[in-house]
């Protein structure tokens, strides 16, 4: 006859309400249920088979239950309902089949019989799982498949490859152990795969594994690799250096080289030439005995107009009174570019009203000072709400914040002028420094200072034109 619903004898067709029990200790307030609950009246909660209110004596976050107060501690004396939603079960019938047309919609769990924690569940979207004794063993999306032990991964495969956690056995017998004798296909072992420090003198499995055939990529031994005093005479073979030998450039030096170790038998009949360069220093006034070099060394020409001697080579001692006169200065040899040493010029030989009495300009393209050149910095200490400095007095100013101010316009602006404006806070701090629209600071955005008591800011200037100033802000100085 028709019915509806189970075949009757087949299934049951009815919906299980579950629940779940735990054990008070008397002071734990937190339990783990086997179900995610997003509302306190999903579930019923007893405790001591007292019912507690779902508004006040609990709440709950996913599986967590958490009681206002920790219940007695007991045996069993706490049980939940699960109220929100029924665990439907059914059986097919007897050599039949089951079609989902529509494929399975919102169904968080498939289970195997009563057994809730055994079973397929969707953890997430496009996410399918199995799990056995409440932990997952298997786990897929389209992107990644994990296998699980008592839910810890032990192998994933994605589109990469295979990764698995461990050995892998063959019988009971681990393959893929790496020997002496395992050959590795190329790249197979590449730099990141070899932890910093790993490969030492105890993972080089015997003496001759590297040899004078061993070909290393460029840049594998580098000056860091090889520890001082490393490479001696017992490390270089017999012709390992030779004529055709190349060095990089400072690699061998004067620390390199023992005194009187290069001497003339050292040196072959033509090692030295007219072609032959010789570093900046390589020879010095102690490697040439006294008249070493006379007429018989120089070949005409050897010096010219456009030698170049270096400082203190040609000095009083060397030229005779009166050797220098107006016959061996060309025409043009001293001119306003012409740098003279210290002394050279005195007062006798400059006729008075050469230089203006007062701001005497330079026109030589540059100047080279014997002695240190010092700019007189100006200390200012700033208790308005605005200041300005003088361009004219200095290039160096120390302003000292007493109060919340605006760097103005400076006045005496001149082209080209630069320097230096240190900014440092009073034994208070917090002082705050504005800018006038004149100040161009780098994207338009001006610094913001630091304001720790006696903090040191600096603001490096150069004047771009008389209405504008460009300045560099460097902060928090010690």
């Amino acid at each position: 006859m028709a019915y509806i619903g189970n075949p009757e004898g087949i299934g049951t067709g009815f919906s299980r309400i579950d629940s779940q029990q735990f054990s008070g200790t008397g002071s734990a307030t937190a339990f783990t249920m086997r179900h995610s609950i997003s509302h306190t009246t999903h579930i019923e909660v007893f405790v001591n088979n007292v019912r507690q209110d779902p508004h006040m004596a609990y709440n709950v976050s996913g599986t967590t239950l958490t009681f206002t107060e920790a219940p007695d501690n007991a045996t069993n004396n706490i049980y939940v309902v699960y109220t929100g939603g029924a665990v439907n079960t059914t059986e097919l019938p007897r050599l039949s089949s089951l079609s989902l047309q529509d494929g399975m919609k919102a169904a968080p769990s498939l289970f195997r019989g009563s057994q809730i924690a055994t079973g397929m569940h969707f953890p997430a979207a496009n996410s399918i799982a199995f799990v056995q004794g409440n932990k997952e063993i298997l786990k897929a999306n389209n992107s990644i498949i994990e296998l699980k032990i008592s839910g810890t991964t032990v192998a994933t495969i994605n589109s990469s490859g295979m990764n698995i956690a461990g050995s892998v056995y063959d019988d009971g017998t681990a393959i893929g152990t790496i020997t002496a004798n395992t050959q590795l296909g190329s790249a197979t072992v590449t730099s990141h795969a070899i932890a910093s420090g790993n490969v030492t003198s105890t993972e080089l499995r015997s003496s001759g594994l590297l040899t004078a055939n061993t070909q290393f990529n460029a840049g594998i031994i580098t000056a860091h690799a090889i520890a001082a005093g490393a490479v001696g005479g017992s490390e270089l073979a017999t012709g390992a250096v030779s004529a055709n030998t190349k060095i990089a450039a400072n690699i061998i030096d004067a620390s390199n080289i023992k005194a009187g170790a290069v001497g003339a038998s050292e040196l072959a009949t033509g090692a030295v030439s007219a072609n032959t360069k010789i570093g900046s220093g390589v020879i010095t006034a102690v490697n040439l005995a006294n008249d070493s070099i006379g007429p018989q060394h120089l070949q005409a020409g050897a010096v010219n107009a456009n030698t170049v001697l270096a400082t203190g080579a040609i000095t009083a001692d060397l030229i005779a009174t009166g050797a220098v006169g107006p016959t061996e200065i060309a025409a043009g040899a001293i001119s306003a570019n012409t740098k003279m040493a210290a002394d050279v010029v005195g007062a006798r030989e400059i006729r008075i009203g050469n230089l203006a009495a007062a701001n005497a300009v330079f026109t030589h393209n540059s100047s080279t000072y014997a002695k240190a050149q010092l700019g007189r910095v100006e200390s200012v200490t700033v208790g308005a709400a605005n200041v300005a400095v003088n361009f004219a007095n200095c290039n160096i100013f120390n302003l000292t914040l007493g109060t919340n101010t605006n760097l103005n316009r400076p006045s005496n602006i001149a082209v080209g002028q630069a320097g230096t404006i240190f900014v440092t806070q009073d034994g208070t701090g917090s002082r705050t420094l504005s800018y006038s629209s004149v100040w161009d600071f780098v994207g338009g955005t001006a610094p913001t200072l630091t304001t720790t008591a006696s903090a040191v800011d600096r603001i490096d200037y150069v004047v771009y034109s008389t209405s504008r100033i460009q300045a560099v802000a460097t902060l928090a100085y010690s």
